[in-house]
């Protein structure tokens, strides 16, 4: 009966240092040990799923917003979003458009199809033209000026929009003849300032000086 007694506190004592908590537990399944998983949440090591990646912003105190097409715009923080390139296929050559929003309201921007073509053009309905180079009807067009993505020529222009009745509006416009065209058969961006600007160049020349190569 000692012996008996003996053998039961033996087992008893096993028992309770095979399930010591947080322990892997071992059981024997035949003749093969199996070990059980430790409970959930007993683990030290931080979990690394999910983690954030470091969003520093640059140190220069701008955001550099991509446009596509070997272009950035580089602007205060917060200032402008943008929408970027896409092409906008049609019958007559190859044209991509973007869009830049700032407090003066929604740019335009286009890169200009080298067979784009250039007689007849008239800014009406939506369409503001599509140029190469300042039209016959351009006014107040300024000498060519050195801007980061290459040459810039600005002028005004009249827009026209009509539904019972036309109403004409001043637009102020701007070419940049690319120097390093990511796409050869895309070599000039012109710049539409938003209606707000009213005719007024130096938003575009502004955002022209804004607007760098990527490589």
């Amino acid at each position: 009966m000692q012996a008996l007694a003996l053998a039961t506190v033996a087992l008893a004592v096993g028992a309770c240092s095979a399930t010591t908590p947080g322990s892997p537990t071992a059981a024997t399944i035949g003749s093969t040990s199996v070990i059980a998983p430790s409970p959930v949440g007993t683990s030290t090591e931080p979990s690394t799923s999910g983690s954030p990646t470091s969003s520093a912003r640059p140190t220069d105190g701008l955001d550099h917003l991509d446009l596509g097409q070997g272009l950035a715009l580089s602007v205060p923080f917060g200032s402008a979003t943008v929408s970027p390139f896409q092409h906008r296929e049609s019958d007559e050559c190859k044209m991509a458009q973007a869009q830049v929003t700032t407090a003066t309201g929604i740019f335009d921007l286009w890169l200009i199809g080298k067979d784009c073509p250039q007689a007849n053009q008239r800014a009406l309905n939506g369409n503001h033209g599509h140029y190469l180079e300042p039209p016959s009807h351009a006014t107040d067009v300024a000498a060519a000026q050195k801007v980061p993505a290459g040459s810039l020529v600005t002028f005004g222009q009249t827009y026209t929009e009509c539904t019972n009745s036309c109403n004409d509006y001043p637009d102020a416009v701007g070419l940049v003849t690319l120097a390093h065209p990511q796409d050869a058969n895309l070599p000039v961006l012109q710049i539409i300032a938003p209606r707000a600007a009213d005719r007024d160049v130096t938003t575009v020349v502004a955002l022209a000086q804004s607007i760098t190569p990527t490589s």
